[in-house]
């Protein structure tokens, strides 16, 4: 683990933070924190929070009054297998804040390329996985190993993480080891689409997609990793027709609306029925 200096810029962003959550012990974690990190002026405008505080209701409170907007007043999540964390969202002109309430922050996070963490009172930076030498590389590794994760977490984050940094999912020997095994091991488990981890993997592979540099092979890539075929197999067909292109797409409702002219009706009716489980998912929302 590496304790890093954090720059002025940041300072100034965990003490907004502060003031405006009134939260007096939290961390910045996320691949926010890293493209921050790596460039204070990275437009970004989704901060995943994590505190350790247990006053919910007295949060939400403290962000009303100054001036943010309630969008999800609580959800329950489930990581590591066994630990349910709290969720709560706000939105002010256009920042969104992601707070997670938790009793361990070591939980946090699947991927190398994701432990960075900004602290506050302290004003500093954990890399605890060499999250900086991850991005170099270009190639992930699951800290905790595959068994300590649900897989739709796993494919969740992979595949995120694929796409908004453009990794390769199978062409480098160790990303097509891990993809491989991500998708072996949700063909253990199975998905239970009632699972809102479910609805979590759907949106972020949408994602993902989305803000890929080429959004036809990802597409591909992802289709010989198999964790499309397990996860949205309506995709899987659609790219195996001839006039397959989705290369302008800017949206994941974009996307969504280009499927359904490469698919039969029964398929377009199953990919409807997919696509109702993130009603309560903004579908430009961010998922990073």
């Amino acid at each position: 683990m590496k304790v890093l200096d954090l720059h002025e810029p940041g300072k100034d962003l965990m003490r907004r933070i502060n003031i405006d959550t009134g939260l007096d012990s939290f961390v910045l974690y996320g691949t926010g924190a890293l493209d921050l990190l790596l460039d204070p002026h990275h437009d970004v405008n989704d901060l995943d929070i994590a505190t350790q505080s247990s006053d919910i209701g007295g949060y939400r409170g403290r962000v009303i009054s100054s001036g943010f907007e309630i969008t999800e007043p609580y959800r329950e999540y489930v990581v590591c297998h066994d630990k349910k964390v709290g969720l709560v969202y706000a939105q002010r002109e256009g920042l969104v804040l992601d707070v997670c309430f938790l009793d361990d922050f070591n939980i946090i996070g699947q991927f190398d390329l994701e432990s960075i963490m900004w602290r506050y009172p302290e004003l500093d930076v954990i890399d605890r996985y060499d999250a900086l030498g991850a991005l170099e590389r270009r190639k992930l590794v699951a800290f905790r190993g595959l068994d300590g994760e649900h897989p739709l977490l796993l494919a969740s984050r992979f595949v995120a993480l694929c796409g908004k940094y453009n990794l390769s999912v199978v062409n480098e020997p160790s990303q097509r080891l891990l993809a491989s095994a991500i998708a072996e091991r949700l063909g253990v488990v199975g998905i239970d689409e009632s699972d809102p981890r479910y609805a979590s993997c759907l949106s972020s592979l949408f994602e993902a997609i989305v803000r890929s540099s080429d959004k036809n092979a990802f597409v591909n890539e992802l289709v010989e990793s198999r964790i499309v075929k397990l996860v949205v197999p309506e995709l899987e067909t659609a790219a195996e027709n001839d006039k397959f292109d989705i290369g302008r797409l800017e949206s994941k409702q974009e996307l969504y609306i280009a499927l359904e002219q490469y698919l039969h009706r029964g398929d377009v009716e199953s990919l409807k029925s997919r696509v109702k489980l993130l009603k309560k998912r903004n579908w430009d929302e961010q998922d990073a």
